[in-house]
């Protein structure tokens, strides 16, 4: 009875504590080598060489890199929301490239102010922590940048970089969308179905073939995803 008195006062501290820090990240920024804007104390910046950047295939891949004019290196992790296991592995991948790379910046998407962890890591049950916050991974409700806050051992600093004005008009415009989803898939699907007609009156038969193979390339990306 006492253990279940306790699980549920952490659950009720960690609910807390996610409304407080939690981000909606459409997206992960990592930096290797951070401006003095965002210092991090006795953090010591590692080399990073194209040459020498991978990443374990089970946690993520590199699908492009770009080399400026700077040493700075900057990591863009892609999202999938409220997906559990893409979570985690953002959660991983950013871990891996802390400990490998020296990350030692986070920019998140889908928050304003920095992300303060501290309560959750000074936390004496560690395991217990986990184990709720699981809950909240299972249920798309956890972020991988704002977990990786919370459980990487390695020393850095997260911060939010919206401009939250445009963030909440933004936000509303795709509320507003989605109420309206059913009535706008319908048009979709009329529109669609017209420029069908119309593709078969106009593009010429190998053409055509090329358009269908298309489609069905996006259909079979889609239902990979």
């Amino acid at each position: 009875m006492q253990k279940q008195r306790y699980f549920r006062l952490v659950k009720r501290l960690i609910a807390f504590g996610v409304a407080c820090c939690m981000s909606l990240e459409g997206g992960t920024i990592v930096s290797a080598s951070f401006p003095s804007l965002y210092p991090v104390e006795g953090i010591q910046e590692k080399p990073v060489h194209f040459s020498d950047l991978s990443v374990p295939e089970e946690i993520g891949s590199i699908q492009e890199t770009f080399k400026g004019l700077n040493e700075r290196v900057v990591f863009v992790i892609q999202d999938a929301h409220e997906i559990p296991d893409a979570q985690r592995n953002i959660q991983r991948l950013v871990d891996y490239l802390q400990i490998q790379y020296g990350i030692r910046v986070v920019a998140l998407e889908g928050a304003a102010s920095d992300l303060d962890p501290q309560i959750f890591k000074s936390f004496p049950d560690q395991a217990l922590l986990r184990k709720v916050f699981e809950q909240y991974f299972d249920q798309g409700e956890l972020a991988g940048g704002t977990a990786s806050a919370i459980f990487n051992l390695e020393a850095a600093a997260y911060y939010g970089v919206e401009d939250w004005s445009l963030y909440e008009e933004g936000l509303g415009h795709y509320l507003a969308a989605m109420e309206g989803e059913v009535n706008i898939q319908k048009e979709l699907e009329v529109r669609s179905l017209k420029l069908e007609d119309e593709k078969k009156a106009i593009y010429s038969e190998e053409l055509l073939e090329i358009d269908g193979a298309l489609k069905d390339f996006r259909k079979n990306q889609r239902d990979l995803s």
